[in-house]
């Protein structure tokens, strides 16, 4: 059987910026492997993880259409058990207590170094197995 290969979504409305974080983890956690998929709202946030296992999210909490990742951390929150660990990912300080507050497992935020934001996934994922 197989090695199973953690999967990471990202979840940021900037094109560019999922770009970034999917080339920075992909060559920052390729030891181990990884799968990352994308999303661009928060309603594909919500779909993702119904329809596919998901361990790690990283979450930016102000996704600018209808459903914000506040909106998708509650909604995650509200499924069983086995939900995602949830990286939320902002520059707004305040809005990175209120993740925190609504259950968020690790915050990082924004224009901080890269690696800080991997050691946050890889501490979730450490948490999952």
């Amino acid at each position: 059987m197989g090695t199973v290969v953690p999967h990471i979504l990202l979840v940021d409305d900037e094109p560019d910026l999922r770009d970034l974080l999917r080339m920075f983890l992909l060559l920052e956690l390729h030891p181990g492997g990884v799968r990352i998929t994308e999303a661009q709202t928060g309603e594909d946030a919500l779909t993702a993880c119904t329809h596919d296992h998901v361990d790690v999210i990283v979450l930016d909490l102000h996704l600018r259409r209808r459903i914000t990742g506040f909106d998708v951390l509650r909604g995650l929150r509200r499924q069983p058990a086995d939900h995602p660990f949830v990286v939320a990912w902002s520059a707004d300080s305040a809005a990175l207590a209120q993740a925190a507050a609504l259950g968020a497992d690790r915050t990082v935020e924004k224009g901080t170094d890269m690696v800080v934001l991997s050691e946050a996934i890889r501490g979730c994922l450490a948490a999952a197995n």
